[in-house]
């Protein structure tokens, strides 16, 4: 169980909402400048997120994470960036 508002917990919230997350998103939801690590303490607790790279407006590329559930959704971010 994680501690109400810690980084971990405010990043499952999100995920858990059918949202997913890049580490911009996180930095400036969350202050989270390490996404990559709470995410990976978020699977050591049991937690099935998936993580997929995409192409960002920028044309920089990014990690997007999302619940395990929602692979979808990440497919459908992916299809928007390609789009705009």
């Amino acid at each position: 169980m994680l501690a109400p508002n810690t980084q971990s917990a405010k990043i499952l919230k999100h995920l858990e909402a059918g949202r997913t997350l890049t580490s911009i998103e996180a930095l400036v939801l969350f202050s989270c400048e390490r996404l990559a690590s709470r995410i990976s303490e978020l699977r050591k607790a049991g937690h099935k997120i998936s993580s997929s790279r995409a192409r960002l407006h920028s044309g920089k590329r990014a990690s997007v994470y999302s619940l395990h559930s929602d692979l979808a959704v990440i497919n459908a971010w992916k299809r928007r960036s390609k789009a705009a």
